[in-house]
């Protein structure tokens, strides 16, 4: 049996509206529901949540002031993450619940504060003053077509679709690595809540790198991160929980590095398709994104667990029980390192001569004003 979701019977995990569990098969064939997928998962109970993509590219014109926006903004994101996360640690730690009851507990607490948020944004969030052009609205065929042909959205979008790859491998796979290379499962949880505060943690040094570089280098150099980091988990074995430690914060480091920066990229990239075709379509760019970015989350998944039972690993091996080797753990190791590493290193290598830098943007503006006066 390949690394597959369980079937979910009455009360688990795969009642839970919108999410899709990480299960494995536990000893005795009894369903182990796992976070592997907790990144995504949990983003993927709030319907709403790719809505302040495009309210923080449209805040501020400013180059820097949008990276700063979406750096809170992804900073903000990962600690409501971690707060639903905690919910299970909690309910463990009083004693109180199944596992399907504590993941519904999650649930419930992001109905619970979703209003909340909303309500935030409808109050205290304002809507910047709206300039029309005077243009007719495109139709779909003229708009779709247009963006064919705009090179700089082209390229944010292939990016985005290759950067969703890798936290997807990590998500899927990093017990699994934990449990059957270093041998240190009682660490996963752990060690998981470790990698989303590396994220948190990293933010402001990618922020403060981008002012001096530019967030399109900046971006490069958070991928090439990411691969060196990457590639470090080939020196593990069992019994390395310092060493599964240490690089499994240094990787989270680069978590959010990708997110914050390529949306601050896809709003420069809107006004000047807004300077090249007369229209504002911000909120359509980002849409664009959040498709290509869970596109390639779901090829991720999607592809790693058959390639993973195609080699005969499953989760459910047991070599305390004399089992013997676990098969398929040369390939697990092999998916979790060497796909993140290509889809980062194909990203920097698109992202590297991105030539739209601060200098141009202001030019950018200068004509949009430009324009905006004389209608």
């Amino acid at each position: 049996m390949g690394p597959t979701p369980a079937h979910a019977g009455p009360g688990r995990a795969a009642d839970v509206p919108g999410r899709l569990p990480d299960v494995c098969p536990a000893r005795g064939g009894r369903a182990d529901l796992r976070p592997g997928l907790a990144d995504r998962d949990v983003r993927g109970l709030c319907p709403g949540r790719d809505q302040p993509y495009v309210l923080g590219g449209e805040l501020s014109p400013d180059y820097h002031q949008r990276s700063r926006i979406q750096g809170w903004r992804e900073m903000a994101g990962i600690t409501g993450m971690l707060s639903v996360l905690a919910v299970p640690a909690v309910l463990e730690s009083i004693g109180g619940g199944t596992r399907a009851d504590q993941i519904a507990a999650m649930g419930w607490f992001i109905v619970a504060i979703f209003p909340l948020g909303v309500l935030f944004a409808i109050t205290r969030v304002p809507d910047p003053p709206f300039v029309g052009t005077g243009a007719p609205h495109l139709t779909l065929r003229t708009a779709l077509v247009t963006i064919a042909r705009n090179r700089l959205v082209r390229r944010v979008l292939l990016v985005d679709l290759l950067v969703g790859v890798p936290p997807a491998i990590t998500g899927a796979l990093y017990i699994f690595m934990v449990e059957f290379i270093v041998e240190a499962p009682e660490l996963s949880s752990r060690l998981l809540l470790g990698y989303f505060v590396a994220g948190i943690v990293g933010i402001p040094a990618w922020l403060a790198l981008s002012y001096r570089i530019g967030k399109h280098r900046a971006f490069t150099l958070g991928a090439l991160w990411h691969c060196v980091t990457g590639l470090l988990f080939l020196t593990l074995g069992p019994g390395d929980s310092m060493g599964l430690a240490a690089l499994t914060i240094l990787n989270g480091f680069s978590y959010g590095s990708g997110t914050f920066l390529l949306r601050s990229v896809m709003a420069d990239v809107a006004d000047t398709d807004e300077l090249e075709t007369g229209h504002s379509r911000t909120g359509l760019f980002y849409g664009l994104l959040a498709m290509t970015n869970k596109v390639g989350y779901a090829l991720a998944v999607g592809v790693a667990y058959p390639v993973l039972a195609l080699f005969g690993f499953s989760p459910s091996h047991d070599m305390a029980a004399g089992d013997g080797p676990v098969p398929g753990v040369d390939a697990l190791l092999a998916i979790y390192v060497f796909v993140p590493l290509v889809m980062n290193l194909s990203a920097a290598a698109v992202m590297v001569r991105f030539p739209l830098d601060a200098n141009r943007l202001a030019a950018v503006h200068r004509a949009l004003a430009e324009r905006r006066a004389r209608a």
